[in-house]
């Protein structure tokens, strides 16, 4: 029985698990597309990868109605940001899943199947039918010199599609989904505002430390009960 591990190296502890042990799996395959499948006796796929979502999508791998890409989390919180494919058809930016901050604006009255993302840099929204009724792509849509990509939900909220520049040895940017990071609810977490500077963007705090917003709530605090009294 094989179920697919991630540990961590300096104690072995479990960090991701594919909890497929007891479904007979047989063997372990990474398909040409990074797809990695976990195969039973049968020959039959009872786990693969491209159906566990977590923050990106490789070309060739899709997003179906009900599946989400969540953000990954940062050092102070858990993460909030989630990408998602509405009923409708309509792909969406999502702030804990209430909060709406961008969407592709497609609402249709077909049936729509899945998002995919495409090996040229195409974000597209396909029908039962298979036809793309919506779409974005990469500013370096099927440049040739292009080998790697992928799209991926950020810290910081953004959906971007990333390329691989192989002249420079770093991950680019070709294409994001909120071009104006101001934009994206809660962008700079709780107390602190967005904005800019000679140096480009930056979070302000409103308070200068820790305890000083304590003091404010302290305060707002007794004036509410004071009014009550």
């Amino acid at each position: 029985m094989v179920s697919s591990i991630l540990t961590n190296d300096l104690d072995g502890l479990v960090v991701w698990s594919s909890n497929t042990s007891n479904l007979g799996i047989e063997k372990a395959s990474l398909l040409n597309n990074g797809n990695l499948v976990l195969v039973d006796s049968e020959g039959k796929i009872v786990w693969e990868s491209f159906n566990s979502l977590t923050s990106t999508l490789v070309p060739g791998q899709a997003l179906c109605f009900l599946q989400t890409l969540r953000a990954p989390s940062t050092k102070s919180t858990t993460s909030y940001y989630s990408f998602v494919n509405r009923e409708s058809g309509e792909l969406a930016l999502l702030w804990e899943h209430s909060v709406t901050y961008w969407r592709s604006g497609l609402r249709l009255s077909v049936v729509v199947k899945d998002a995919r993302f495409d090996e040229d840099g195409v974000l597209g929204v396909f029908d039962v039918g298979n036809k793309m009724v919506w779409s974005t792509s990469s500013k370096d849509f099927r440049d040739p010199s292009v080998k790697l990509r992928h799209l991926r939900i950020d810290q910081d909220g953004n959906l971007r599609i990333y390329s691989w520049d192989n002249f420079v040895q770093t991950w680019r940017v070709g294409w994001q989904a909120v071009e104006n990071q101001c934009t994206v609810f809660g962008a700079c977490g709780l107390y602190s505002v967005y904005g800019f500077n000679s140096s480009g963007p930056v979070c302000d705090f409103l308070f200068s430390d820790s305890n000083e917003w304590l003091l404010v709530l302290l305060r707002l605090i007794l004036v509410i009960l004071g009014a009550k009294s």
